[in-house]
């Protein structure tokens, strides 16, 4: 709560502050006499659309990064579901390595690639715990073990093994997508932009000061409230509403189910 209310004093004060600096600018009679023979609405018009198409280029990668990641977690749980019915059915019991090994996967990855989730808080993982992937290697190991591909019959394995890629394959993007990076770039070429707005502003209504203030603050306090909303968004898995772990908790879940159905008597 305490992040939050300061990021809203910021914004609120990133909308105040140049509105009413650029008002008292404009009651300078000499000033706004001189500037206003610079301005135009066709100058207006153009930057305009620059910054509104680079905040759309950006807020659409930050969509199509979320998309990607919430798709990666559907499939790494939907593949861990089918391995864990495929292990159920391994004769004489023999995937019961393959399950727990699957659902120690899962165990980490929920603790660990989201710390923020109820289900990591709950459990939190040992300070020598830094990612997933030595359980994902145990997984590979168990799954690709000698002794348990001759328990499984010849046509299931290549299933096995295709749903063991589907996993590696989709916590790869999964982690590189919430490993991100602030590109520095973009966010300076928006705020760039975004000045160069408020000076196209000024320049259309140099001579009129309520107009400078009215149109700077609707402005402001329409555009900046998204930008710090898509700011606290880059990654996937932060800001207002993150991905969760629920699909990953649902499948591991599932796996606890059926070794307990392995375990149980006949």
């Amino acid at each position: 709560m305490g992040e939050i209310t300061i990021i809203v004093l910021i914004v609120v004060a990133a909308s105040i502050f140049p509105a009413l600096f650029l008002y008292w600018i404009a009651t300078r009679p000499r000033v706004a006499a001189r500037l206003s023979t610079l301005g135009s609405i066709l100058v207006l018009e153009v930057v305009g659309i620059l910054f509104s198409l680079n905040l759309a280029f950006l807020c659409n990668e930050i969509w199509q990064n979320r998309e990607a990641a919430g798709a990666a977690i559907a499939r790494e749980s939907e593949a861990l579901r089918n391995l864990g019915r495929i292990a159920a059915n391994i004769p004489d019991r023999g995937g019961m390595p393959v399950l727990a090994a699957a659902r120690q996967y899962a165990d980490a990855a929920i603790r660990i690639d989201f710390p923020n989730a109820p289900a990591a808080q709950a459990a939190q993982p040992a300070k020598h715990e830094n990612s997933s992937l030595p359980a994902l290697i145990v997984l590979s190991d168990t799954l690709l073990d000698g002794k348990t591909l001759e328990k499984m019959h010849s046509a299931i394995q290549p299933l096995a093994l295709a749903q063991l890629a589907t996993i590696r394959d989709k916590r790869l993007e999964r982690v590189a997508l919430s490993d991100f990076e602030a590109d520095r770039v973009k966010w300076l070429s928006l705020l760039f932009l975004q000045m160069m707005t408020l000076v196209a502003l000024f320049l259309a209504h140099a001579q009129n000061a309520r107009a400078i203030l009215v149109a700077t603050l609707i402005f402001l306090l329409s555009v900046n409230p998204f930008v710090a909303v898509l700011y606290m968004s880059q990654s996937p898995f932060a800001g207002l509403n993150p991905l969760t772990s629920s699909r990953l908790e649902e499948a591991r879940d599932r796996l606890i189910a059926l070794e307990a159905g392995i375990k149980a008597p006949d």
